[in-house]
């Protein structure tokens, strides 16, 4: 397969899974989303409200929509870059188990890293500044585990043949943990009162909800994506999936 076809085959792959995920936070996420706005509204006003310029159905159908775009546009990442890693580091595995393996690791640094530091917050919670922070410092602490994840795999695949095959996979699991470990305990904390009297299985459905939909979403990014590449590769066997190569330069 060309690098058009794979990236074609995950692009399906993540339509599938933003219509899924949007369903179910539209049947499980809402209703803890409405008791957290219901219990926002219960509160004392700080100050004159601000106008509401969206109804709430048409913030849910808006949120939906945005959900299968970045359900896109993450399946094309993922597709990028399973396509660079597949004969690097997660060679000898089948599509579907290397494309599974792949999206659980995503799963991992994408959902539960961020998750563990920083918490989800359900509405009613927060002000401003300390979301635009907390957004900020989530988003950096993704990139910054996908970078050190990936460098270090990179690096231990190039021991190859140079210490045992038993070794290299034990530093590839143990050495990641340490040092996201490390990265999370870097990162500033970003804290936010709780508002008195919230319930606390409110916050916690909101929290187990929403790291749900991540794990519904890479789950059928990497088994159906990886299921489609390996149907694809089964009609095609000797035309693995290549990135686009630059045209040589031809010498004088």
């Amino acid at each position: 397969m060309t690098y058009g076809a794979v990236i074609r085959r995950y692009l399906l792959a993540g339509l599938s899974a933003g219509i899924l995920c949007a369903l179910y936070l539209r049947i499980l996420g809402e209703p803890v989303i409405r008791a957290g706005l219901d219990f926002e509204d219960s509160l004392p006003p700080e100050g004159p409200a601000d106008p509401e310029l969206f109804t709430r159905s048409q913030q849910v159908v808006g949120g939906m929509v945005a959900i299968v775009f970045v359900s896109l546009v993450l399946s094309f990442l993922f597709g990028t870059l399973y396509v660079y890693l597949r004969h690097r580091i997660i060679s000898g595995l089948g599509d579907v188990r290397a494309s599974t393996a792949l999206a659980s690791v995503a799963f991992l640094l994408t959902a539960v890293v961020p998750w563990i530091r920083y918490p989800f917050l359900p509405p009613g919670m927060g002000n401003g500044e300390t979301v635009w922070k907390r957004g900020f410092w989530e988003l950096l602490l993704i990139a910054t585990s996908i970078v050190a994840f990936v460098a270090i795999q990179l690096l231990v695949a190039r021991l190859k043949g140079r210490i045992s095959d038993d070794v290299r996979w034990i530093l590839a699991i143990v050495t990641p943990v340490v040092v996201i470990g490390l990265i999370m305990f870097v990162f500033p904390s970003v804290s936010d009162p709780y508002p008195e009297g919230i319930p606390a299985q409110l916050i916690w459905s909101f929290r187990i909800r929403s790291l749900g939909s991540y794990a519904l979403f890479w789950a059928i990014v990497g088994i159906f994506g990886g299921w489609l590449g390996s149907r694809a590769a089964t009609s095609s066997p000797n035309n693995p999936p290549s990135v686009p190569q630059k045209d040589p330069v031809t010498q004088r």
